[in-house]
Parts: C-alpha cells; structure tokens; sequence
C-alpha cells in the first residue's frame, strides 16, 4: 500500500474533529511558507482568502458543518458588546508610538478613493482570519469539544502576530481567547469580524490623523499596567528577540527578593533599564543570517 493511499486512508477513518485539526494545521503552515511581499495588499487578500476561507468553507459544506456565519438577535447584541468593550483599546492604542509606526500596515492616504479600497481589502483579511481562527477552529467544532474550543486557537493567533508590534503580540492571545468566547457564546462570527475589521479600519483612519490623546500622557497614564514600558514604544520584535528576552527576564526574577514585593501586594515586573539591556545585548549576540 503506497503512502498516498494510507493517508487517504486516514482521513477517511478521521473524525470531523480530528480533519478539522489536522486540515486547520496544514492551513496554518501553508499560510507561514506562502510568503508575501509586505507591501502587497492584494496578494495578502488572495492568500487568504484562500486559505482561511476556500478552504474551511469548502471543508464545511462537504460535511454539512456551520462556521458561523448566521446573524440573529444574539450575534446583534454580542457585536455591540464586544464593539463597544475594545473601542477604548483602539482610541487609546492608536496614541501610541509603536502603533503609530506599524500602522497602517499597507500604505495608504485618507484620499476618499486610497482609503475605501485599502478599507475593503483589510476587511476581506479580517473575513478570513475570522472564518479560520474563530469559525473552523472554534465554533466549527464547539458541539465536539464545547467551551475548550474557545482554547484552541490562541496559540496560533499569537505566533501569527510575531513581528508586529511587541504589546500587539502580547495581546494577541488573550484577545484570541476573548473574541472566540463571544463568537462561542453567539455561535456566529459576526462579533469578532465587526470588533476586529472595523477596528482595523478605524486604527487605520486615526493613526492617519493626529494622537487623539498625547502619546506622553497616554504613556504616563499607563504606567499602572504590569507590562514593560519599553513594548509599547518598540515598534517590532522578531521572534528569536522575544524567545530570548523572556528567558533572560524569566532567569532573572528567580533571583530576585520576591518577598519584598509580595509582602507590598505588588507584582515585581523587570525595571526598563534592565529589559533594555537585555534586548541590546541580544541583538550583540544574535548569529549573523
């Protein structure tokens, strides 16, 4: 028997479980090696588009599967909720340096005839991320697994932000997690594709205009957030830089006198000075491509 025909084989002994991982896995690696220029806005689109919604879809349909894609009552109030919850995180993450210069991601104007085409182009992308990470890996198989679905994606969706801005990359998996419990709750992707191709858009549109809050106040009023200062200014982080950063900072809190914070009621987070060093010191060191 040839490997072709046993792995045929065993796809036809899967379940609908196990082709949804292993078709969602083969889609996410082809996504990783299809390599496009940064630059082209309409090849990202046909990519996937491809990818993550030819494929699902068409994987759905021929198993009589649902992704999502249903509007009623519920799907209408979970979109308002969940619009209305991470608006503030757009005005506020707009303001930012390190989203200021990462966005807009493809370039283009406030021109009337730029930005509509840039804005359809992003919506179609955000379609499709929606209908692979929340609809063929979450509410396509939520009668199988129910809420652990909602877990499923995160992971990917967040190796998938490595190389845009560091606090985008931070966020990315929580944020994964909460637009997979709203689109669970919902058992429709119509909140998670208004919250995050809408917010694109309007990232976008802002980010063109002016800080809608001063960057220096919008840093100073954050300071509260246990997360490093130095992530929201730095404006990409590769991978080998974050694998790295975190082993030295994770290294370094093992020694450090906990006691002290604890006892205070507050997290020890790495000071900047000490983050800093370590990120200088790993670009020193990082082997020569």
């Amino acid at each position: 028997m040839s490997v072709r025909t046993q792995f045929f084989d065993i796809i036809d002994q899967a379940s609908w479980l196990q082709r949804t991982l292993l078709i969602g896995a083969a889609c996410s690696i082809l996504w990783t090696v299809w390599t496009v220029p940064s630059t082209a806005l309409t090849q990202r689109v046909f990519r996937d588009a491809l990818l993550f919604i030819c494929i699902p879809v068409a994987l759905a349909i021929t198993h009589g599967r649902k992704l999502g894609y249903r509007i009623d009552r519920t799907a209408i109030r979970d979109t308002i909720v969940l619009a209305a919850f991470v608006l503030p995180f757009y005005l506020v993450g707009s303001s930012l340096p390190s989203i200021r210069e990462y966005y807009p991601m493809w370039s283009t104007t406030l021109a009337f005839g730029a930005f509509l085409p840039h804005a359809i182009q992003q919506l179609i992308i955000v379609i499709a991320a929606e209908t692979y990470y929340r609809g063929l890996l979450c509410v396509g198989i939520s009668d199988e697994i129910g809420r652990i679905s909602i877990f499923i994606s995160p992971i990917i969706y967040a190796f998938h932000h490595v190389g845009k801005p560091p606090i985008e990359l931070l966020l990315s998996g929580p944020t994964d997690v909460l637009f997979g419990a709203v689109d669970y709750h919902a058992q429709s992707l119509l909140p998670s594709i208004v919250a995050h191709g809408l917010g694109l858009v309007l990232l976008d549109w802002l980010v063109l205009h002016e800080p809608v809050f001063p960057p220096e106040l919008v840093m100073k009023s954050l300071r509260w957030i246990p997360v490093p200062l130095w992530l929201l200014w730095r404006k990409q982080m590769d991978i080998h830089t974050l694998v790295v950063t975190i082993a030295h900072v994770t290294s370094d809190w093992a020694t450090q006198p906990w006691s002290g914070e604890i006892q205070r009621g507050l997290p020890f987070w790495p000071r900047p000075r000490q983050v800093s060093q370590v990120i200088l010191t790993t670009h020193a060191q990082r082997p020569a491509v």
